[in-house]
């Protein structure tokens, strides 16, 4: 899959750059898996990848970014088809620095899970519950 990111940098800068644009924000929710996915990609598409985080953060997010690792457990994750929950921390790092360098406030990074998914045991739940207690969510 090509997930360069170059052509999206473009469009996202013509609207900035477009005359009576005040914003254009990511409103609805990023895939960080397909540009932390880095298995296959070209220097160029990395590139794009490390440009969009810092173009995100500096210029598409008007106070929290949202995003769907949509479960903590990688058993679960598995069954789902997604990719491990470490990815989800990764992201935050790397979107938290991006923010700072920018000179932005903090911007939280707000995760959507599924409490009931096909394939969860109790055990994934009570790991949900530690892992986003551990992340300062209630």
């Amino acid at each position: 899959m090509d997930t360069d990111h170059t052509d999206l940098l473009d469009i996202y800068k013509s609207v900035r750059e477009t005359e009576g644009v005040n914003h254009a924000y990511v409103a609805s929710g990023i895939r960080y898996d397909l540009f932390l996915h880095e298995k296959g990609a070209t220097p160029e598409a990395k590139a794009s990848h490390e440009k969009y985080i810092d173009e995100l953060a500096a210029h598409h997010v008007p106070g929290r970014i949202k995003v769907a690792p949509e479960h903590t457990s990688d058993h679960v994750l598995r069954v789902m088809r997604k990719p491990t929950f470490d990815l989800f921390y990764k992201f935050k790092k790397k979107f938290e620095a991006a923010s700072e360098k920018a000179g932005r406030k903090k911007m939280p990074v707000i995760p959507y899970f599924i409490s009931a998914h096909p394939g969860s045991r109790p055990e994934d739940m009570a790991e949900l519950a530690l892992k986003t207690k551990d992340l300062g969510f209630r």
